[in-house]
């Protein structure tokens, strides 16, 4: 995810992380492994994985941080033009603005 300590280490979407501080993650269910990569803000965690293309695993390590998670992206371009990306979805009651209306309408406040 943009803006995670791990996509600025340069880990991408269909990395196969196969260690984490040289613990192999077969067997492990995906709530475990993520259990292992967090930890307090500021310690590291080495992680290796597999990139396709990529003959040798890949190493990083990480210092940990506090992530927050943008459900939606927005942009305004010329003519007024806004593009919404939708990161994750998640259920909102009708009276709340929703997360792709509140990042368009931010968006287009910053772009004035």
């Amino acid at each position: 995810m943009d803006g995670t300590p791990a996509s600025r280490g340069g880990v991408m979407a269909n990395d196969i992380i196969t260690n984490i501080d040289d613990v192999a993650v077969k067997g492990l269910s995906l709530n475990e492994a993520v259990g292992k990569m967090r930890g307090p803000v500021g310690s590291t965690v080495r992680l290796k994985f597999l990139r396709k293309g990529v003959d040798n695993p890949m190493e990083v390590t990480l210092v940990r941080e506090q992530v927050q998670i943008r459900a939606v992206r927005a942009r305004v371009e010329a003519n007024d033009l806004a593009y919404t990306t939708a990161v994750r979805s998640e259920c909102r009651s009708n009276s709340q603005p929703t997360a792709s209306g509140r990042a368009t309408r931010d968006q287009s406040k910053a772009d004035r």
